[in-house]
């Protein structure tokens, strides 16, 4: 815990230091040009001299007990606080091993389940077993048939995961380490793990999770396109192109929340100018995001947003708007947005060039948030 920087009472105490000192130079100059009563080689008058004692007892003597006072408590604040930072790092010590100590259970868990190659087998075979044309309904019935089938270990599995992330929570550490400590358990889990951890959180066994998923952002690079209910959009995609489309919603969720965080319009571009996409505040409540698409030809190149290419207009049109759902409603368990927050949109085309525009509102008058 690093102290607030405040040099105040040391300031006072070298100005009023340096007052006396002039104070005192003054009135030796004085004594010695004028007054007379300083002679280093003749009698020294001891009526003038002791006047001249009085007053700088009496003056200066008053300015350098008042520094004396002014250090006195710049002495205890700075005892405060150094007696502050040995209990913070004496809490800090504490708070250390029970995070090491869980962190250590969470990896015997993990040995004990065959390693994370368990939540990448079981990943793949929920995903192709999965309906293309499946919505959150059947994700979520899908995830709680693999729950049911392994509640021994998965269950333990999300206890202990849950203690890291509210023990780093409730901590009383300052945002700095509770955020380092928070990639550091982040860190630990695959992207696999991600993905059931996310779909725990839309069930009754994880409703407690969402709190501190939201908190510490634990979801933040599991991609929409890894979802079960966006698998739809993923039938006509190549690898690299699910990717780098990930790339590109990664940079435009970025972009929506800047735009939400700091009321700032935000523009990107992709595919050289094909795709371009463009999101505006219009209140706390109110935002505009527009998305346009052209018939302009795409070389093969490998670049960011390769893949929207391949969606026809309506297509391309749901993609954007089950992005946004996903985004500002149930990638945040509709703890930050509610049932309120309502979607519109309106498609033009013009020529070659589609433009669609989401009217996104809370019409519950809320401000609008994301993660």
């Amino acid at each position: 815990m690093k102290p607030k920087k405040n040099n105040f009472l040391l300031t006072c105490s070298v100005v009023i230091t340096s007052i006396g000192l002039l104070i005192f130079i003054w009135f030796c100059a004085r004594g010695y040009l004028y007054e007379q009563f300083i002679i280093p080689t003749g009698v020294i008058s001891l009526e003038k001299s002791s006047q001249f004692g009085d007053f700088i007892g009496g003056c200066c003597g008053a300015l350098f007990a008042l520094v004396g006072v002014l250090l006195l408590f710049e002495t205890l604040k700075l005892q405060r606080t150094e007696i502050a930072e040995s209990r913070y790092v004496f809490k800090l010590q504490q708070f250390d091993n029970m995070f090491f100590n869980l962190l250590s259970l969470y990896n015997s868990i993990i040995s004990s389940m065959q390693g994370k190659s368990f939540f990448t087998q079981k990943q793949q075979s929920i995903y192709n077993n999965f309906n293309q044309n499946g919505g959150r309904k059947v994700a979520k019935k899908a995830y709680l048939s693999f729950y049911a089938e392994n509640e021994p270990n998965i269950a333990q599995y999300f206890r202990v995961l849950y203690q890291i992330f509210r023990l780093i929570s409730h901590s009383g550490l300052n945002e700095e380490d509770k955020v380092k400590y928070a990639k550091i358990a982040r860190a630990q889990l695959s992207k696999d793990e991600v993905f059931f951890l996310y779909y725990n959180a839309n069930t009754i066994y994880g409703s407690k999770f969402r709190e501190y998923i939201n908190e510490f952002n634990i979801t933040k690079h599991l991609s929409i396109l890894d979802k079960l209910e966006f698998k739809k959009y993923c039938r006509q995609l190549t690898d690299i192109e699910n990717h780098l489309l990930h790339v590109a919603f990664f940079e435009i969720r970025k972009g929506l929340k800047e735009c939400i965080k700091q009321n700032k319009e935000w523009y990107k571009t992709f595919l050289q100018g094909a795709v371009a996409v463009k999101c505006t505040k219009t209140n706390a409540s109110k935002i505009k995001f527009i998305v346009i698409k052209t018939s302009k030809e795409v070389p093969d190149d490998i670049q960011q947003g390769l893949g929207f290419n391949e969606f026809n207009t309506e297509q391309f049109t749901a993609l954007f708007y089950d992005f946004l759902i996903d985004t500002l409603l149930y990638s945040n368990f509709f703890i930050k947005n509610d049932k309120n927050l309502i979607i519109t949109q309106n498609t033009t085309s013009v020529d070659a060039k589609t433009t669609i525009t989401y009217n996104i509102e809370n019409r519950g008058n809320k401000d609008i948030e994301i993660i």
